[in-house]
């Protein structure tokens, strides 16, 4: 209910949240960076599910960006993903040096070195409370301390989990032994990141780092 209340656009205005479909939220547009829509379209007569840039629909001159039809964006998935299965070589080793940026780019002092110099200063301030001295430079040195206590367990947070994605990916890679021939919803649920939309192509980016280019 929070992130539905809290959803915002390119330009921080209020959107309401839906998760029926697995391409919804992930789909950018390349020109304006607004949000691509789902729509149901009848053209003529000719009934068909298409993406578009929601700046173009509520104005049509306030982006250009194309329509998108919905089983071209599947097919432009299922091939992002083979060229990752057909190129496995080279997208294992990238995958590879991900781990390693990650694994050597963390932070030089621990969650534990941290909670050690907390436990330090409250017995510090306990003691001058006690005596009845000032302790107000204790407390703000506790205070900054318990801020990069949670800011450095979010990054760890945040660094395991990207960790698993790489690890998910990997996993994927080394599972499929010839091409994808048919789109599937789950893998878009797990892997995707976003996926940008340009005139003449569409740039997967999946939150293992990787991004893959597909023409169309």
């Amino acid at each position: 209910m929070a992130r539905r209340g809290s959803v915002e656009d390119c330009k921080g205005r209020k959107r309401s949240f839906s998760a029926n479909h697995c391409f919804t939220r992930l789909i950018v547009c390349g020109e304006c960076g607004d949000q691509f829509n789902r729509i149901h379209w009848n053209n003529r007569g000719k009934k068909s599910i298409v993406w578009r840039c929601a700046t173009r629909l509520r104005d049509k001159n306030g982006c250009h960006a194309r329509t998108i039809n919905e089983e071209g964006l599947k097919a432009a998935f299922v091939e992002a993903l083979n060229r990752i299965i057909a190129e496995k070589q080279e997208y294992l080793l990238q995958l590879k040096r991900n781990i390693e940026s990650v694994l050597t780019g963390g932070n030089s002092e621990s969650t534990a070195e941290i909670d050690a110099k907390l436990a330090d200063l409250e017995r510090q301030l306990v003691a001058k409370a006690e005596e009845h001295e000032d302790y107000t430079d204790i407390a703000s040195e506790i205070y900054a301390l318990r801020k990069q206590r949670d800011k450095l367990t979010m990054s760890e947070n945040a660094r395991n989990d990207y960790l698993k994605r790489i690890e998910e990916l990997e996993s994927f890679i080394d599972e499929q032994p010839t091409k994808i021939n048919n789109f599937e919803e789950s893998l878009v649920k797990r892997m995707l990141k976003r996926a940008t939309v340009y005139e003449d192509r569409i740039i997967f980016e999946f939150h293992s780092g990787v991004n893959v280019e597909v023409n169309m």
